[in-house]
């Protein structure tokens, strides 16, 4: 690789390119900028290291099925009662049942009774603070005879991207109720504590935090390989006594709805072969992502910030210092390398960088500084030009112009005059001689 020292014209222009642009990429590093695209490239790297779906967590579905053997929606809570009783019987680590229950039922007001005596002998239900409102800081608790025999609450806020895509999770949310403002652990969190409370995650719940005691940072949602990706049973089929209470020994238990009209969903381009899942799917796959060994997390914004300004200080090093051939496979080579550190990071620690800052600046500066070499090249020309025709004005013909670029021109006009001049070198020579 040929290395050229640069002229000193050329070394403060170089300098004031490397100023901007690393500034430019420095402000682009920080948290909120190019959201879309590190988004997209995101997506990708977190369909790359899906996992297959964790064994502990299984799903019980009020699917289409059930809707059409049981009826219409909602159900009496007799029934979920009799299914938690089932469950229970197996031993689960934990049950999550993902359904409104804000209000009294009046029409069966022995139901509620009757569901909070089956919640309190399982000892191991999760009920949801359901959000409401713009960003979830408002909050529904479950009906209070029911809050106090579960054996934990959790939020089920869902923090959609600017696409409105759902690809993280708010470990604990702030969210106001009746009884005042709180900060709530993540559903799937409370349901981890009630078999593991001993876990470090879990002791906020033992002494429920101030708002301010526990900064709620976002957390992103590591989803399953293969669809379905988890063992999921029919609602009815549990009511009815088909699984065996077994089935559910040692599991994380999610209850909730994919039936169509009932369920609400959300988008989820990172999920591998499902873009669209119901709630209760999008609690399992967040479950899921915690389990793992590496659960995956944003980078902090100095990683970013570092990342991408090593990036393009070295390809502003290769585009000043090497051929604009070499330069620009430098360029490509440092834009892989990119690639290939956030892939890395992912993998190994589960910390999903955002090198798309990176990726511009490098794709700017080869362009960039190639620009301004061509015009150093073209003032060279027309320089050298300028100085053939004042030495030789007399001998000298005018050189018309051709078709080409603008430079291109320039290149002939030089190469036409140093011709010419060679020409009458040897003709002096020949009348020397």
């Amino acid at each position: 690789i040929m290395i050229h020292i640069p002229h000193q014209a050329l070394w403060l222009q170089w300098l004031l390119l490397a100023v901007a642009l690393l500034a430019l990429v420095g402000g682009l590093s920080q948290p909120g900028q190019l959201q879309q695209s590190n988004a997209w490239l995101q997506d990708r790297i977190t369909r790359s290291q899906a996992r297959p779906a964790t064994p502990e967590v299984v799903l019980v579905l009020a699917d289409d099925r059930s809707i059409a053997s049981i009826g219409r929606w909602p159900w009496r809570r007799a029934l979920h009662a009799q299914v938690l009783r089932h469950i229970s019987a197996g031993q689960p680590q934990s049950i999550g049942l993902d359904f409104l229950l804000t209000e009294e039922d009046l029409d069966y007001p022995e139901d509620d009774l009757l569901l909070a005596h089956t919640m309190a002998a399982s000892g191991r239900v999760v009920l949801p603070v359901v959000p409401i409102g713009g960003g979830g800081q408002e909050a529904l608790l479950p009906l209070p005879l029911l809050a106090q025999a579960a054996a934990a609450l959790g939020h089920t806020a869902i923090e959609p991207d600017s696409d409105g895509s759902v690809r993280r999770f708010h470990p604990w949310q702030q969210a106001t109720t009746a009884a005042g403002g709180m900060l709530w652990p993540h559903f799937t969190i409370a349901m981890q504590c009630v078999e593991h409370p001993q876990q470090a995650s879990c002791q906020p719940l033992q002494r429920p935090p101030e708002a301010q005691a526990l900064p709620p940072a976002l957390s992103l949602i590591g989803f399953a390989s293969r669809h379905p990706p988890f063992t999921r049973y029919a609602y009815i089929d549990v009511l009815q006594g088909r699984i065996p209470s077994g089935a559910f020994r040692n599991k994380h238990v999610l209850i909730g709805s994919n039936a169509t009209g009932v369920a609400t969903t959300a988008a989820t381009p990172g999920a591998p072969e499902q873009a669209m899942m119901s709630n209760v799917e999008l609690l399992a796959h967040t479950l899921h992502s915690q389990l793992q060994p590496h659960a995956l997390h944003p980078a902090s914004t100095s990683s970013n910030v570092a990342l991408n300004l090593a990036l393009v200080g070295a390809g502003l090093l290769a585009v000043l210092l090497l051929s604009p051939s070499s330069a620009l496979v430098a360029c490509a080579a440092l834009a892989v390398l990119a690639l290939g550190i956030t892939w890395a990071s992912a993998s190994l620690w589960g910390s999903v960088l955002q090198p798309m800052a990176a990726l511009l600046g490098l794709a700017t500066a080869y362009p960039l500084w190639s620009w301004r070499r061509q015009t150093a090249a073209l003032g060279f020309f027309q320089a050298e030009l300028r100085a053939l025709q004042q030495q030789s004005s007399t001998l000298l013909p005018g050189i018309p112009r051709r078709r080409g670029d603008f430079l291109q021109q320039h290149i002939v006009q030089v190469q036409h005059a140093l011709q010419h001049l060679q020409h009458l070198q040897a003709q002096r020579e020949q009348a020397m001689r």
